[in-house]
């Protein structure tokens, strides 16, 4: 019965046995270099040297967990993820505009709820708001339904848009669809 290795314990003998012979080639090496320049190095230090230090690095190096996600620096997001971000804060100040002034409402808020209520309509229960108004209708509830009905006249119109409760309805009823 074998214990299974940590991934980052894998192959870690053969990269040591790999560094030995490095270190081995390099303290010949530095011995040579030593000993042409006059100096008398013992090989036997230089070869030990170089060994352990290649091996050392090795086993540290391969001994070392991987970095836990966490720690991580996110990436930024996407181009497409900060265009959705800059969409709906344009949408919140809108809805924010939409509440103080009823013309805006109707120009900028409603066609956006409209639009997400008949998306959620047709995709999850196969129902055009424009075509079959009737289940639609049956569907969405009296005060859902009243976001599609007709504009009233300026001269009828009030002053401010819909109450922030009364939005809040809206779209947590639009949510629940």
């Amino acid at each position: 019965m074998t214990v299974p290795q940590p991934p980052h314990w894998r192959g870690l003998w053969s990269r040591v046995a790999v560094a030995a012979v490095i270190g081995l080639a390099v303290g010949i090496g530095v011995w040579l270099i030593g000993a042409a320049g006059g100096a008398h190095p013992r090989p036997a230090l230089c070869i030990a040297v170089a060994v352990a230090g290649f091996v050392l690095v090795q086993v540290v190096t391969g001994s070392m967990a991987e970095v836990s996600p966490s720690l991580i620096r996110p990436e930024p997001a996407p181009l497409a993820a900060r265009g959705q971000f800059r969409e709906l804060r344009t949408l919140e100040r809108r809805l924010g505009a939409g509440a103080a002034d009823l013309s805006r409402f109707d120009r900028n808020v409603r066609p956006a709820l409209l639009e997400l209520m008949a998306d959620r309509l047709r995709h999850k229960h196969g129902i055009d708001l424009r075509r079959d108004p009737d289940k639609a209708r049956a569907l969405l509830g009296d005060e859902l339904w009243e976001l599609t009905s007709a504009m009233p006249d300026a001269t009828e119109r009030q002053v401010s848009g819909p109450s922030k409760p009364q939005l809040t309805r809206w779209i947590s009823g639009i949510e629940r669809l």
